[in-house]
């Protein structure tokens, strides 16, 4: 079961409280065509290694963001805290 603060992150708490830059867009389109582009200039072999290592820097991309998430949101409700108290 997510906790409240991973819900937030996942969007799943509520999704009007995100948007995406259209820097963001532009940017994530390049990269998703150099993928492509590169991608087919592989061999089988090679394909399935970049597989691999594409699909393990994800989830190691997803566990740092998620954790830097945590910690910005934490850190914001201490710094909130801090303000209502002085």
């Amino acid at each position: 079961m997510r906790t409240a603060i991973e819900n937030i992150y996942y969007g799943t708490a509520n999704k009007e409280l995100f948007s995406i830059s259209n820097e963001y867009k532009i940017i994530s389109e390049r990269v998703n065509k150099l993928q492509k582009d590169f991608y087919a200039s592989l061999n089988e072999e090679q394909k399935k290694l970049y597989d691999q290592i594409n699909d393990l820097q994800l989830s190691q991309h997803s566990q740092t963001f998620l954790q830097n998430f945590k910690e910005g949101f934490k850190l914001g409700l201490s710094l909130a805290a801090e303000a209502i108290l002085k």
